[in-house]
Order: structure tokens, then C-alpha cells, then sequence
């Protein structure tokens, strides 16, 4: 996996749907203000700082859109240490934040990933899908803890 280039501010007066040909598709809540652009087939789902406006790099791993983002992990500062993002690709990615350094991928599911969550703890993922199953992971592992058909209405 190439690095990510180094953070850069964006320029004055430029919001972060400037910088980007998709829409936004990712957003942390407020109090970390942090957006993902969706990207497209020749460019990289991008990570920006809303209140900031420095954009911290881009997420290569995923191959389809990026459908959800949960930060979780917390620092001595009380900062994120790590991000979870789900994608239509099927798969969810664990990222550390310091570094947007890639750590594992977990796959599994048979259908785009529709949200993930993480347990307080920091130690369990949760993750549902378009293919009816939530699956729980354990992220010290990266390996999938328990698997559960969720039964729904399915409109054709």
C-alpha cells in the first residue's frame, strides 16, 4: 500500500466538497469533525478535519464506496486512536489515526456493509450488512467473534 501524502491545510475560504468529485458519504460526530469524501474509480476516499480544515490523507484500501466511519480508542489527550470504515466493497477496514496506517481488513460479509459500531470498550466491532447478517469482531484479533441473521422485510 503507497503512504499517504503528508497532511495539508486547505486553502482559505475552500470547504472540503471543493476538493473532492463525489460526495461526502462519512461523517464523526461533531465533536471530532472529521468528513470522508466518497471518492471515485481514479481518486481516493479523502480525510478532513471540518474544524480544521487540514486534510489528513486518504483511505486506498477500499475498492468501493465508503458507506460508514466510527472512531474509537481513546489516547492519553482523550483523542481517537483508531477509525473503522465500511464499504460496499463488503468489506471494513481498521485504520490507526496518528498515521491513517492501515492495520487489518475484515471481511465476510456477502453484501455492501451498511454501519458499524463499536462496543465502549474499544474491544468488539459490531457491523451489519446488506446481505441480512450482523457480525461482531473482535479488533485486537481481527477476527470475527460471532455472526447473527438478522430477519427483515425485504422489498423487492
Amino acid at each position: 500500500m503507497p503512504p499517504n501524502p503528508a497532511p495539508r491545510r486547505l486553502p482559505a475560504g475552500q470547504g472540503a466538497g471543493r476538493l473532492h468529485t463525489g460526495g461526502v458519504r462519512g461523517v464523526e460526530p461533531p465533536k471530532t469533525h472529521i468528513a470522508l469524501s466518497d471518492g471515485c474509480a481514479r481518486a481516493p476516499r479523502r480525510i478532513f478535519n471540518l474544524r480544521s480544515g487540514k486534510d489528513f490523507g486518504s483511505l486506498v484500501q477500499h475498492t468501493g464506496t465508503v458507506t460508514c466511519v466510527q472512531l474509537y480508542g481513546r489516547d492519553s489527550a482523550g483523542l481517537p486512536t483508531h477509525l473503522l470504515s465500511g464499504s460496499e466493497d463488503k468489506s471494513i477496514c481498521v485504520w490507526r489515526v496518528g498515521n491513517w496506517a492501515h492495520m487489518a481488513t475484515l471481511t465476510g460479509h456477502k453484501g455492501a456493509i451498511n454501519d458499524v459500531a463499536i462496543h465502549p470498550s474499544g474491544a468488539l466491532g459490531l457491523s451489519v450488512a446488506r446481505d441480512g447478517t450482523l457480525r461482531m469482531w473482535d479488533l485486537a484479533s481481527s477476527k470475527l467473534a460471532a455472526r447473527m441473521h438478522l430477519k427483515c422485510d425485504r422489498k423487492p
